[in-house]
């Protein structure tokens, strides 16, 4: 563990918010302390596991490097209930099905974090010609065996390795999704690949984002916290501060979010140690979201896409 200033204004004062532990793989009960940057506002964990310490709570299970993830377990009620909600409202469904249109023009994507390959796996078959490069600190076998029979280029290791081994303006998209709030330089990664962009190249950026009402009735039991993976945790404001710092104009931010990370937050307030979805919970907090209002507590992920600034 080491203690760090702010990446985004240097500044080596900041308030403690919560004190966390790891709720989603249970690796420990170590705890650590989520602070909120007096000058800023950025919110970082503080001190900070290294790459070394935080090795093992990345283990071979960790949801994102399996390339087969079931989000919902198993409830004998609910089942009986879809099959009877299906009976009764069949003959009103019309299932309408579109063909996908390969776009067969030159592209080249590097997915930076693509972690079980979905992503790159999707863009494959829609875009058989493009060049797809992905790149994560470990690909479990499986998932590089897929990736490189579909010619998907793969770099494993250290997140210093890409900008390393990969030739300057050459990406028109680069994406970062769910991966920079886990590194612990984040400012560096940007940096880093600003280079490899072409120049109308974009970067295409996902994250939590702590600005949301879930965290404020949650605390320390909201989801996305999932310490100590989470080091960084970023507001709309501070990801774009970033961003620009790094050199970057923000062409597009937008919040959103699902239903998901309210259950997994409720499991986390009552001690549920299930990485699987309870499917009736869900569906009744669903309903219970569209009379709150899904735009204003569906707010956990945020969103930006921005490009090289001239």
């Amino acid at each position: 563990m080491k203690n760090i200033p702010c990446i985004l204004c240097g500044k080596n004062k900041a308030d403690t918010v919560k004190r966390l532990r790891d709720m989603h793989m249970y690796i420990d009960r170590s705890t650590f302390t989520l602070v909120r940057c007096r000058q800023c506002g950025l919110m970082y964990l503080n001190p900070q596991p290294t790459i070394e310490e935080l090795a093992r709570y990345y283990p071979p299970h960790y949801s994102a490097y399996c390339n087969e993830v079931s989000v919902f377990g198993q409830n004998y009620f609910y089942n009986v209930l879809r099959h009877i909600k299906r009976f009764f409202t069949s003959h009103r469904s019309i299932k309408v099905f579109t063909k996908l249109h390969n776009d067969n023009s030159s592209k080249t994507v590097l997915d930076f974090g693509c972690g079980n390959g979905t992503y790159l796996l999707g863009l494959r078959h829609n875009h058989p010609s493009w060049k797809l490069y992905g790149s994560d600190i470990q690909i479990n076998e499986t998932v590089k065996n897929a990736l490189e029979k579909n010619t998907i280029v793969t770099i494993i290791g250290p997140t210093h390795l890409p900008w390393k081994q990969l030739p300057t303006k050459s990406f028109d998209r680069i994406t970062l999704f769910q991966v920079l709030e886990h590194v612990n330089n984040p400012r560096e990664v940007l940096e880093n690949l600003r280079p490899l962009l072409k120049k109308d190249g974009e970067l295409h950026i996902e994250v939590p984002n702590i600005a949301t009402l879930k965290f404020k009735i949650f605390g320390r039991y909201f989801s996305n916290l999932d310490a100590p993976r989470h080091l960084y945790h970023f507001s709309p404001n501070t990801l774009q501060r970033l961003c620009e710092q790094c050199g970057f104009r923000i062409t597009k931010l937008e919040v959103s979010g699902t239903t998901k990370s309210t259950v997994r937050s409720l499991y986390n307030l009552f001690h549920i140690h299930n990485r699987q979805l309870d499917p009736l919970l869900y569906s009744l907090v669903d309903i219970l979201t569209k009379y709150i209002g899904k735009n204003r507590l569906n707010t956990e992920a945020l969103e930006v896409r921005c490009v090289p600034a001239k």
